[in-house]
């Protein structure tokens, strides 16, 4: 179900979860709006309808979705639920910056309705194991935006932070003891991250 971001959308919103409002059709779209492809990872394809003349534009609604455009701070959350046991922890990531829908500059932040939302979510869904959940905050108000059933492609900070899913994924698997060691090792909240790229030259 989480591969497909229409379903897992409708199944959300029918269980409580604040989502941007669908619309099965252009014609009773609010504007701005955007068109998302049912299947996909970070921003590809996505596409940004602005008004009513650009919503006359032929869309694929058998494969993708229209949704009311959400505009605000934008988060991941990193979230890990054990295979073998009643276990759930998270790291909270606000989105400082972004290039083609991946996380360039990001901190770890304290934010607990965002993690109460994400573990209710993997709650519903019995999910088992590592994902990544984004929400866009507009006015206070936190809207699931799609959730992504594998490691984090900017994950790195939550490993760094305390939330190692990695890890924790290798130490169930061979049902390491060392996993009970690691998995309540608090979560550090203010760690900034930041990529670039860097050029190097060698000669000879």
């Amino acid at each position: 179900m989480c591969n497909n971001k229409r379903t897992v959308n409708h199944f959300l919103a029918g269980h409580g979860i604040t989502v941007p409002e669908m619309f099965e059709t252009a014609d009773n779209m609010l504007y701005p709006a955007i068109y998302k492809p049912g299947e996909g990872v970070s921003s590809k394809g996505i596409q940004v309808i602005k008004n009513a003349q650009a919503g006359k534009t032929g869309f694929d609604l058998g494969s993708g979705f229209l949704q009311k455009m959400i505009t605000g701070v934008e988060y991941t959350v990193d979230c890990y639920s054990a295979y073998h046991e009643d276990y759930f922890n998270c790291c909270v990531r606000k989105r400082i910056e972004t290039k083609e829908g991946i996380s360039t500059k990001g901190e770890t932040v304290e934010y607990p309705l965002l993690a109460e939302i994400s573990a209710k979510i993997h709650r519903l869904l019995q999910y088992k194991g590592a994902s990544n959940i984004q929400f866009i905050v507009e006015d206070g108000v936190p809207y699931f935006i799609e959730i992504n059933p594998r490691f984090s492609g900017a994950g790195i900070l939550s490993y760094y932070a305390g939330l190692n899913s990695p890890l924790f994924t290798v130490l169930e698997a061979v049902q390491s003891p060392l996993f009970h060691e690691l998995k309540n090792i608090p979560i550090k909240k203010g760690i900034f991250m930041t990529r670039y790229w860097n050029e190097n030259f060698y000669e000879g």
